[in-house]
């Protein structure tokens, strides 16, 4: 046997050693987190606070885990108003969603929709084939290619609402009776930032919608964002000289400078383009376009004028705000407040209108998905000059958010 391959085996049996610990280490440290987390669920105590008609709750540390109690399971009423047709396909019925889940992504929608799933009452509008053919739970329905884009004749337009509209309806799995029928959420947290979605939705659904929004601290929704999307590009082939940190913030915070002067002008979102500035500011050094959500990290995290786009066509009271740090701190709290938005009870010990007890749901919240990923390569950029940068700038614009939404997030107070 050579010398050479020899000392092959003995590098190759190193390395596998190394991988076996690493991975042992991460084993442990995971089943320790796992351990701490559940611990901590099942310290939890209950009280009973008031909850507001903005559908937000107040939280501070001292009063994690504590639950609204607004609604008994006799007085469920379910919010279910979208319109619904029995399917030429298989003569099921099928409905338009009653609520959509429309963002911010970056913000705990999958650990959320998650645990919503559970819930008996509650029906992902995407059937459980259709989610494992998408390898998704989102719809995105009505991003797709032209809908509502300035420019498409009434021909295409109609067509592809047509499409959009029966996609719906077939991507469901349908019902033999409407009677005591879950509600379905659409979860398209893209749909926030898509200046053209919130008037399609109100020209084409003739009935009451209700909306969920949740925010997570802008700086981090941020850094998230990018981190997915800038690993993608490190698998592929490697950063673009466009993809670093400090070269992604900067184009983004002219995106959202640029929104920013349209409605210090105008006063109207709805004469604003938040795609048309994304458009403007999303060039690639080799002369690629970005398709207009390459670079969003920055923009998305522009709550404030997200929120006056979409109450230009909804009450602000078909909204559900809140932010994953409030959730975090007070599950249980943030959910029974969610559920009685949508009409629902936060137990019911039949297990037919809500979780079946407590303990029951300190299980389903103790699973947090879709964390973001970490990359050496992509930390390194992130420098204090940056995050100084982003902190100045989301901050100038905190007091429009309390504005709009008539409470402090928190986040620069």
């Amino acid at each position: 046997m050579s010398v050479h391959f020899m000392m092959l085996i003995f590098f190759v049996a190193v390395f596998h050693y190394h991988i076996v610990l690493v991975q042992g280490k991460l084993k442990k440290e995971e089943q320790s987190g796992i351990a701490e987390t559940l611990s901590m669920r099942k310290q939890l105590k209950t009280k009973v606070v008031a909850g507001d008609v903005n559908h937000h709750l107040d939280l501070n540390e001292t009063e994690y885990g504590t639950y609204v109690g607004l609604r008994p399971v006799e007085n469920t009423k379910p919010e279910r108003n979208a319109e619904c047709s029995v399917r030429a396909s298989d003569g099921k019925w099928a409905c338009y969603p009653d609520v959509i889940y429309i963002g911010t992504s970056k913000s705990g929608t999958t650990s959320m929709a998650a645990h919503l799933a559970q819930n008996p009452m509650i029906q992902n509008i995407l059937s459980k084939s259709e989610s494992a053919r998408r390898k998704s739970k989102e719809g995105h329905f009505w991003e797709r290619e032209k809908t509502g884009r300035k420019g498409v004749n009434m021909t295409d337009l109609e067509m592809w609402l047509n499409f959009t509209k029966t996609d719906i309806l077939e991507s469901q799995e349908g019902f033999d009776s409407l009677e005591d029928r879950p509600i379905l959420i659409e979860y398209s947290p893209n749909y926030f930032v898509l200046d053209h979605v919130p008037l399609m939705l109100k020209q084409q659904y003739n009935y009451r919608l209700k909306f969920i929004v949740s925010l997570r601290d802008p700086i981090g929704r941020t850094i998230s964002s990018w981190k997915f999307k800038a690993k993608e590009g490190l698998m592929r082939n490697g950063l673009f000289p466009d993809d670093y940190f400090n070269v992604t913030m900067m184009q983004g915070i002219d995106q959202a400078n640029c929104v920013v002067a349209c409605y210090d002008k105008t006063k109207d979102m709805r004469k604003c383009s938040i795609t048309t500035c994304r458009s403007i500011y999303d060039k690639r050094w080799d002369g690629r376009n970005g398709k207009y959500s390459y670079y969003a990290h920055v923009v998305k995290s522009l709550y404030a004028y997200q929120f006056l786009m979409w109450f230009a066509y909804f009450p602000k009271s078909d909204f559900f705000v809140f932010t994953i740090e409030q959730y975090r701190k007070n599950p249980i709290g943030v959910t029974e407040a969610l559920l009685d938005f949508l009409g629902l009870p936060l137990y019911d010990p039949v297990g037919k209108l809500g979780y079946k007890d407590k303990e029951t749901l300190l299980d389903i919240l103790s699973v947090i998905m879709n964390e973001t990923p970490i990359a050496a390569q992509l930390e390194k950029q992130i420098s204090k000059e940056s995050l100084d940068t982003l902190r100045n700038f989301f901050s100038k614009h905190d007091e429009k958010l309390k504005e709009v939404l008539g409470w402090d997030s928190g986040y620069y107070s």
